[in-house]
């Protein structure tokens, strides 16, 4: 099957879709080579450099600096960027396009179906923009066209996959498709796995202390780092050699250091501001609970697939998240829900986890990195989707 990916996420960045992304491109080329597939991909120019081998590539820009106006700068882009895709479908005839849909590439699925080629939608987002009630409300014509589009989008989808229960709930009801199922993100084990705890201590220059709770990813300051130093001096009085970690960076998270300066806590509250990719596996390994909450409404919206959850549980480490998410986890007893403003349950969820002997966590490091692979990893989401295209293309054809 020949299989053609297009995405205008940038694939070098650092964030939640950078890497969701970045994982998917290498997976792809990986599983087409086994299965005897030929993949290639039509992605944005990447902003960082990467070292890694892509499938066959193709690149474009977001905006073309050619008139003073940028609306105009990005009309030209997009035109340049459907001119490359009917040149490529053309001279290759590609089987299957995998697409990540966004607003700025809503023209690309309409071009595939005028040439009468299938494609899949992966990882579809939030696309509230879309949400008929605040469209109407708005009445603006661009908005108009582009729900309408939508629509036709969705219902020529082969197949569409979502990351929360959440996002299922909210398409199956807005727009009224079956072709919907949910794979969670993914996470590469052959990257985050099992490390010597105490090596990697050294490493990262936290062998001071005896037990480390961390939060890691985007937005920290509303994702658990806020609640985690509000908790500070009742953990650090209870566990006297413990440290907390912070891994990320947002504006807010200033006024957080500041509060730990306030608490004489600076020392035993790390913030290491935004890390490489490729450094973050030993970091996590040194973590003895990972925190990853959310907003409520952001929770009650599209629901929670942190990335950084499933790195947490490949590193062997147990995860405090928000409730009503990551509800296979749970069941599975890798971690714990707590509501996210609830200082006090995350203080008692953390010394749980904290207060295991050192055999339980040894036992419970190997348990959640054997979860991760049977269950977490970019190669069984893959499968999922795989599978997906297949029954897509069977009744297509």
């Amino acid at each position: 099957m020949k299989i053609c990916y297009i995405s205008h996420v940038d694939i070098s960045l650092p964030n939640g879709p950078g890497v969701n992304e970045r994982e998917f491109l290498m997976t792809l080329k990986e599983e087409s080579s086994i299965r005897g597939d030929c993949a290639s991909c039509i992605i944005l120019t990447p902003t960082l450099k990467l070292d890694l081998t892509l499938p066959d590539a193709h690149f474009f820009e977001a905006s073309l600096p050619i008139t003073g106006f940028s609306s105009l700068n990005k009309l030209l882009a997009n035109i340049r960027l459907l001119a490359l895709i009917i040149k490529l479908t053309l001279k290759n005839d590609y089987d299957l396009f995998i697409l990540r849909l966004s607003r700025t590439g809503i023209l690309i699925p309409v071009i595939l179906s005028l040439l009468g080629k299938p494609y899949s939608i992966k990882t579809l987002g939030n696309m509230q923009k879309y949400d008929r009630l605040t469209t109407r409300r708005k009445k603006t014509f661009p908005d108009r066209v582009r729900l309408s589009l939508f629509d036709k989008i969705l219902e020529n989808s082969l197949s569409i996959d979502v990351c929360t229960p959440q996002l299922e709930k909210l398409y199956r009801s807005e727009f009224g498709i079956e072709n919907i199922e949910v794979v969670d993100n993914a996470v590469n084990t052959q990257r985050f796995h099992l490390l010597a705890k105490q090596e990697c201590k050294k490493t990262c220059g936290l062998d001071e202390f005896d037990r480390i709770v961390g939060y890691c990813g985007g937005r920290p300051s509303e994702r658990g780092a806020r609640q985690l130093v509000e908790i500070s001096p009742r953990l650090f009085a209870r566990y006297p050699h413990t440290g907390i970690v912070i891994i990320g960076e947002d504006e807010e998270l200033d006024a957080l250091k500041k509060k730990a300066r306030e608490f004489g806590l600076s020392e035993r509250i790390r913030f290491t501001g935004t890390m490489d990719y490729a450094e973050l596996n030993p970091y996590l390994n040194c973590f003895d609970v990972g925190v990853a909450l959310d907003t409520t409404q952001r929770i009650d919206l599209i629901g929670n697939s942190s990335q950084k959850i499933r790195q947490y549980i490949a590193c062997g480490v147990p995860v405090i998240c928000a409730r009503n998410t990551n509800e296979d986890l749970i069941r599975e007893k890798l971690g714990m829900w707590v509501p996210s403003e609830d200082t006090d349950q995350l203080f008692y969820a953390v010394c749980q986890w904290l207060d295991l002997s050192a055999e339980q966590r040894a036992s419970f490091r190997e348990k959640a990195h054997a979860y991760a692979v049977e269950n977490l990893s970019c190669k069984v989401a893959y499968e999922k989707r795989y599978r997906a295209w297949q029954k897509g293309l069977h009744k297509e054809y």
